[in-house]
């Protein structure tokens, strides 16, 4: 078809439908990992259940016991250009955000537990840091996520949004001739998902006990983003590389570890 002079094998009204579309399946996955991820943090018996959901689930679609587009929203709709799917998408997916966001823990768990000393290993690991005040606040940090127990519930939380796009890009076939998804379109939502990471890690508990301490404002914030990078650059990493072998993209990869690092 050919329009204001650009030629292009696709209809032009099918655009609108394609993109309604990848947005609804992609809006439908965020707010299912974040339910997922919301309910996991709550821990037993969520904790286990999530993980043997998403396990059966997955063999039921892969076995052909149930279709795929029934679970997919944005996907039927492609498939069938039904308004009510649509319609019923944009409804039901705001209401599963939703349940997500009250099924976050007010407070994180309180457990007493006697741990073997962990300073030292976690301070002896971080030689690249130097021996000045960073290593020693960057050891702190890494401490606590790991005494608390809360550094399992953030890397879970961070990992599962981008296992669920990863899938998507897996499982899901728009069109006989697909639209190409660049590899730089998924970047962003690296950053997207560290912001709600590095406001959970600033979060977890106050800092005025820190007042006592001879450091600086700007070195405590310098040393929650090492903090940050530490613990989520490699998952990052893997999803880009994942992401850059489903879609063929390897040339777009640099870039995109660029992207990902901004």
């Amino acid at each position: 078809e050919v329009f204001f002079s650009v030629s292009t094998p696709l209809l032009w009204n099918s655009i609108p439908v394609t993109m309604l579309a990848m947005s609804l399946t992609l809006a439908e996955g965020l707010a299912v990992s974040f339910l997922g991820s919301a309910l996991w943090t709550r821990g037993k018996p969520w904790s286990k259940v999530i993980p043997i959901m998403a396990v059966v689930m997955g063999v039921l679609v892969l076995g052909g016991w149930i279709r795929f587009d029934l679970l997919i929203i944005g996907y039927s709709f492609q498939l069938n250009h039904s308004i009510f799917l649509a319609s019923a998408g944009i409804i039901v997916i705001p209401f599963i955000a939703w349940l997500g966001a009250v099924s976050v823990s007010d407070d994180f768990e309180q457990h007493i537990s006697e741990r073997k000393e962990l300073f030292a290993p976690v301070y002896a690991r971080l030689g690249f840091l130097g021996k000045g005040t960073m290593r020693l606040l960057v050891a702190k940090e890494f401490v606590d996520l790991i005494r608390s127990g809360t550094i399992k519930k953030m890397i879970v939380s961070y990992a599962v949004p981008l296992m669920v796009l990863l899938a998507l890009a897996w499982l899901v076939d728009f069109t006989d001739s697909p639209i190409p998804v660049n590899l730089l379109t998924y970047a962003p939502f690296l950053g997207f998902f560290g912001f709600n990471f590095y406001s959970w890690l600033t979060g977890i508990d106050s800092p005025e006990h820190m007042n006592t301490l001879p450091a600086s404002v700007p070195e405590l914030i310098r040393a929650k983003v090492v903090t940050y990078f530490l613990t989520t650059t490699w998952i990052s990493v893997i999803f880009l590389l994942l992401m850059a072998w489903k879609l063929e993209a390897w040339s777009m990869l640099p870039v995109a570890l660029i992207i990902m690092v901004a």
